[in-house]
């Protein structure tokens, strides 16, 4: 038989054909391909806290001791139901878990080593996991925010008509404060270097400076100075955007920042009594705020939405980053 001659790299037809070349392969370049890929660290998920915490906010704190030298000791209470657990936040190490409260918590603290925690018409303290101290409210209703000032725990009941001071050594119910009509109370915040004062906001968008040791109210701050509202709100009519749902401490005395329901942030100062700016987050009510206590002026914002955002103060509250 005799093969056509068609120019070929191997000759099929030779009895014993001489082996194929195999292609020369870099090593370097097939161990690249085997290594991990370098990723940004910045937001890497390292323990998921939505698996062991529910929709009632966590609480962090942060403790320095006097001569440290090393930084802030940071300590995070999640709710569990009707059970709190605490974490160290360096590695997220589980410290405590409480026992079941007597119904749902709706709210917590933390004072020092002592957790407070409100569940229904209760405030049950625990120190090391374990149950120290309970108040309950006279009036039997339930709580729906605490949080401590001084020697004293404040608390708002579940219709925000009252605030309770009770002591939070031996439990003493200190003073009750009950709030104008069409004021219902939400938040409670202790403005920096403000003596005996605390400002309460409230689901019709205005906010009262208390002084909680004469209980009188010094203050009031209408809905129209702190936020942009339609002519027909301001008429008298009440809008369920206009609730105030977040409030924070600015790193700067008498500023504070205030979150609306309707996506709306106020960044206000409380002696002057003015707004400074004013920015706006879409698709969701405003869940909590926070501003950096580093030296730069960045306020951060979250909404229902499951948005977070970072406003530039500086520039008059500029959008940073969206995510």
């Amino acid at each position: 038989m005799v093969c056509d001659k068609i120019p070929m790299d191997v000759d099929d037809c030779s009895p014993n054909p001489p082996p194929r070349k195999r292609q020369r392969q870099d090593p370097d370049s097939s161990n690249k391909s085997l290594l991990p890929q370098k990723e940004p660290r910045l937001f890497v998920p390292f323990r998921a806290l939505g698996l062991i915490t529910n929709y009632v906010p966590f609480v962090l704190q942060s403790r320095t001791y006097k001569g440290a030298s090393e930084a802030p000791r940071l300590h995070i209470l999640t709710c569990l139901g009707r059970a709190w657990a605490l974490w160290e936040g360096g590695k997220m190490t589980l410290l405590f878990v409480g026992p079941d409260a007597p119904e749902q918590i709706s709210n917590l603290a933390m004072d020092g080593d002592a957790v407070w925690a409100a569940a229904g018409p209760h405030a049950l303290k625990y120190i090391r996991g374990k149950e120290v101290l309970r108040v309950t409210n006279p009036l039997g209703t339930a709580l729906s925010f605490i949080t401590i000032f001084g020697s004293q725990l404040l608390a708002l009941t579940e219709d925000g008509s009252r605030m309770l001071l009770w002591n939070t050594e031996d439990g003493n119910l200190d003073a009750t404060i009950e709030f104008e009509a069409g004021f219902t109370a939400t938040l409670i915040l202790h403005p920096v270097t403000y003596l005996n004062k605390v400002l309460v906001s409230s689901s019709e968008g205005s906010t009262q400076l208390w002084n909680v040791r004469s209980q009188t109210c010094i203050h009031k701050f209408p809905l129209h100075r702190l936020q942009s509202i339609p002519e027909a709100i301001q008429a008298g009519s009440v809008d369920p955007s206009c609730a105030i749902t977040s409030m924070v401490q600015s790193p700067a005395v008498d500023v504070v920042g205030i979150g609306f329901a309707s996506g709306e942030i106020s960044v206000y100062d409380v002696r002057a009594d003015e707004r400074l700016m004013r920015m706006f987050m879409d698709g969701g009510g405003i869940r909590a705020l926070g501003f950096r206590s580093d030296g730069h002026p960045v306020l951060a914002s979250a909404s229902s939405a499951g948005h977070l955002a970072l406003w530039d103060l500086n520039s008059g509250g500029r959008l940073l980053h969206m995510i």
